[in-house]
């Protein structure tokens, strides 16, 4: 990867083709944990600054090429739908 480093993940592999098993796993920690760190942020933030940002470093492009949605889209989703974390933005 030019510029950095692709920490083993060949983005020409096929990685981002379909859902795999490691793939279900990252979203289904990362719904369980974003929400109760994000409940917590933004029960700190409410009096400052009013605003929280959520980054996945090993998010890829969002969507797997057969469809399916994957780790941030799927957080985003949630986030939209969650009346207390849409006045954070």
């Amino acid at each position: 990867m030019r510029g950095g480093r692709n920490f083993g993940v060949d983005m020409t592999s096929g990685f981002f083709e379909e859902t795999k098993e490691q793939s279900l796993v990252k979203s289904a920690i990362v719904s369980k944990y974003f929400w109760a760190w994000a409940k917590v942020i933004m029960s700190r933030v409410r009096s400052t600054t009013k605003k929280i940002a959520y980054i996945d470093l090993f998010a890829g492009p969002g969507r797997y090429k057969d469809g399916t949605q994957s780790t941030p889209l799927l957080v985003l989703k949630h986030a939209i739908g969650d009346p207390d974390m849409c006045k954070f933005w």
